[in-house]
């Protein structure tokens, strides 16, 4: 299946037209209430966020959680030296061309990011690792929305039997480069975006890319992830 492609932001976020209070859904932590409430009232992320139909979501991956998933995510990445603000948020989901009008998906999430000194590489700069890990972190966030959300499906014959009877499956990544464009300094609010390009079997091939606030991209990434059956219990 290929999927639409996305919606483009302004070069400049703060000529966006305001348009309406982003919808919260349930269950955001109290740091990401505050990171709302911050976010709502500087100009070029109150832009994004109140653009027609904008959603903000909980970020599962800086939640801490008793299985030590995530853990690099929501300890050692969410102190106030590093990812000090995170917040997640996604616009209207997009028909899918092949299925006839009758489905939709969500093909881009997006992350607005604090970047902390503790962070870098050189000095004042964002290590480049970083730019990898906040871009494959971005594009499992809008895969698993698809996923658990029933809007990508994929069919039991590209699994050639692996685990069968498995309830359902997990993607990974498994290939993914990145192009670094710009220096990117800290501290600093950067926008990540991730973007569903398209599902061919079991692969999902996504994109992403981190902006400034003044529109200018600093790094681009594209990644396959594949798909596989896991055991129940591992799911």
């Amino acid at each position: 299946m290929s999927y639409p492609a996305p919606c483009n932001f302004p070069g400049a976020f703060k000529s966006l037209k305001m348009s309406t209070n982003p919808t919260v859904k349930a269950g955001l932590s109290a740091s990401e209430q505050r990171d709302l409430q911050h976010y709502m009232t500087t100009t070029w992320t109150r832009a994004l966020l109140t653009q027609g139909g904008q959603i903000v979501i909980p970020c599962r991956a800086r939640n801490v959680k008793s299985s030590s998933e995530s853990n690099f995510y929501a300890k050692i990445l969410a102190t106030p030296g590093t990812f000090a603000r995170y917040l997640c948020f996604h616009g209207r989901l997009s028909m899918d061309p092949t299925s006839g009008g009758k489905e939709k998906i969500l093909t881009e999430m997006h992350s607005l990011v604090r970047l902390e000194g503790d962070l870098n590489g050189f000095s004042d700069t964002l290590h480049g690792g970083v730019v990898c890990t906040l871009f494959d972190e971005s594009m499992g966030l809008v895969l698993a929305y698809n996923i658990h959300g029933g809007l990508i499906n994929v069919p039991d014959q590209e699994f050639h039997g692996e685990n069968e009877g498995a309830a359902g499956f997990a993607v990974f990544t498994g290939e993914m480069t990145t192009r670094f464009l710009a220096a990117i300094k800290t501290p600093q609010d950067v926008l990540v975006t991730a973007v569903v390009d398209k599902v061919v079997g079991r692969k999902f091939f996504v994109t992403a890319s981190m902006k400034d606030q003044h529109g200018k991209v600093l790094a681009t990434g594209k990644a396959v992830w594949i798909a596989a059956r896991l055991p129940a219990s591992k799911l």
